[in-house]
C-alpha cells in the first residue's frame, strides 16, 4: 500500500485531478441515466403537461450538474486540503503544500465512493426498485440506526446522510497517507484528521440543520 501511495504521489497534479473528477462523474452519470431511468421519471410524473417535456427538463438539469461537477470536486478537495494543512501546522510536521494537495486529491476518492454505493446497489443487487427507495437509500449512513427516518423532512435526511461509513474510511485512509509522508504514528494521524476534517464535517451538518 505504501508503494502504491508513493507512486500516486509522483503523478502530475492535473492527472490526479482529472482521474478523481472522472471517477465521480462516472458514478453521477450512471445514477442519473441508468438508475434513475425513464421508468422512474414516469412514476414521479404528476400527469401535468407532456411527459416528454418533463423528462427533457429533468435531463437538462442533469447536464447542468455535470457541468458544475468539476467545481464540486475541486471544492471537496480544497476543503480536505485546508483541514489537513491546519492539522499539519499544529503538529509541526514537514510536508510540502503540493504533496499535501495530492494527498487530498487521492483521499477524496474515498468520499466519492458514496456516489458509487447507490449505483452498485440498484444496478447489481436490488431490482424492481421505486423512486422512494432510491431517494431514501442510506444503508451505510447514520440514518440506518433510525427506523422512521423516511418520514423526516428531506433536508434533515440530506444533512445526516453525510455522516456515513465512507467518512470513517476516509479518515482512516487519509491518516495512513499522512503516516507514509510524515513522522506521525498512525494513531496520531487518525487523531489529526479526526480533529480537523472530522470536526469540520460535524460543523457542516450542524449548519445545514440550522439553515433548514
Amino acid at each position: 500500500m505504501n508503494k502504491l501511495i508513493e507512486k500516486l504521489l509522483e503523478k502530475p497534479t492535473a492527472l490526479l485531478l482529472l482521474a478523481s473528477w472522472l471517477f465521480y462523474l462516472a458514478a453521477v452519470f450512471l445514477f442519473n441515466r441508468v438508475v434513475w431511468d425513464e421508468n422512474l421519471y414516469h412514476q414521479q410524473w404528476t400527469g401535468m403537461g407532456s411527459f416528454e417535456n418533463y423528462l427533457s427538463s429533468s435531463r437538462k438539469m442533469d447536464l447542468l450538474f455535470y457541468f458544475l461537477s468539476p467545481l464540486y470536486v475541486l471544492t471537496v478537495i480544497f476543503i480536505i486540503w485546508v483541514a489537513l494543512k491546519i492539522g499539519i501546522f499544529f503538529s509541526n510536521q514537514q510536508i510540502t503544500d503540493s504533496i499535501l494537495f495530492k494527498v487530498a486529491i487521492i483521499c477524496s476518492n474515498v468520499l466519492f465512493l458514496s456516489a458509487w454505493s447507490s449505483v452498485i446497489w440498484f444496478l447489481v443487487i436490488k431490482s424492481g426498485y421505486t423512486p422512494k427507495e432510491v431517494k431514501y437509500f442510506n444503508p451505510l449512513s447514520i440514518l440506518a440506526f433510525f427506523n422512521n427516518y423516511t418520514e423526516w423532512p428531506m433536508a434533515e435526511i440530506k444533512a445526516l446522510r453525510f455522516i456515513n461509513i465512507f467518512q470513517l474510511l476516509f479518515i482512516a485512509f487519509t491518516a495512513y497517507c499522512l503516516k507514509c509522508r510524515t513522522t506521525l504514528r498512525l494513531s496520531n494521524a487518525v487523531v489529526l484528521v479526526s480533529l480537523t476534517y472530522g470536526i469540520g464535517l460535524v460543523l457542516m451538518v450542524a449548519v445545514r440543520f440550522i439553515l433548514m
